[in-house]
């Protein structure tokens, strides 16, 4: 699964178990994802197994590890223990749907050379909170908000607005597959940038929560002063 979880919720993937909410018909998780993946895929295959009376062709059953992060249990298998000729993949989203082919991906690792001074000003951070988040393939068609996106739009935006910063921090999300639900970025401005700060986030939260209202009704863009200064920033 992929182990994702709330800033807010102190939870142990390793040593925890998910935290269940029953709403109906639908089984979600408690500010963590639920897991299990493709664990529906695992039980069709032990089910069909374990029956007797179903005529089928012999088969092997493939399952793997790591699926989501890499396809590491799938690139670790030794190919010649199979014998069939057709693959099915049953790695689907709904019941009833087999699939033949699937979505590729590339990791992308860069540095930069960075160097840093002290802060000189007033530090502000800005949060982007309360996001739907989902699955990077399965709900990228859903328009659903990136925090960490939005956080580099707001960014952008103030130097068109013509507000001078330094940044101090940025960060966002957990995994590489995972739309980010939240993230903050702490920027250090002198006394004289406030007001055109306070109006470009003000006209920024506004853009975004009507940008987003049918697909994000819990959005929560933010800006608070740091009471501390910020020692370094880029």
């Amino acid at each position: 699964m992929v182990c994702e979880k709330n800033q807010d919720v102190s939870h142990d993937f390793l040593t925890e178990g998910i935290q269940l909410i029953c709403d109906g018909d639908d089984i979600r998780a408690k500010g963590t994802t639920l897991g299990g993946d493709d664990g529906i895929a695992v039980a069709y295959a032990m089910a069909i197994l374990e029956d007797n009376t179903l005529l089928h062709p012999p088969l092997e059953v493939l399952i793997t590890t790591e699926e989501e992060v890499g396809m590491e249990g799938a690139i670790a298998f030794d190919m010649d223990k199979l014998t069939g000729n057709y693959l099915i993949n049953l790695d689907s989203e709904e019941e009833g749907i087999v699939l033949t082919s699937c979505a590729g991906g590339a990791t992308l690792l860069a540095e930069f050379p960075l160097s840093y001074q002290a802060g000189k000003g007033f530090g502000y951070t800005v949060e982007v909170r309360g996001l739907q988040g989902g699955h990077s393939g399965a709900d990228i068609h859903l328009n659903r908000a990136n925090a960490n996106i939005l956080l580099i739009r707001f960014l952008v935006s103030l130097k068109e607005a013509g507000v001078e910063f330094e940044l101090a921090d940025l960060a966002g999300g957990n995994k590489a597959n995972a739309i980010p639900r939240e993230g903050a970025a702490t920027i250090v401005i002198e006394d004289s940038q406030k007001d055109r700060l306070h109006a470009a986030f003000q006209q920024f939260k506004n853009e975004v929560v009507n940008a987003y209202r049918a697909t994000e009704p819990d959005i929560c863009v933010t800006l608070t002063e740091q009471k501390h200064t910020c020692e370094k920033t880029l």
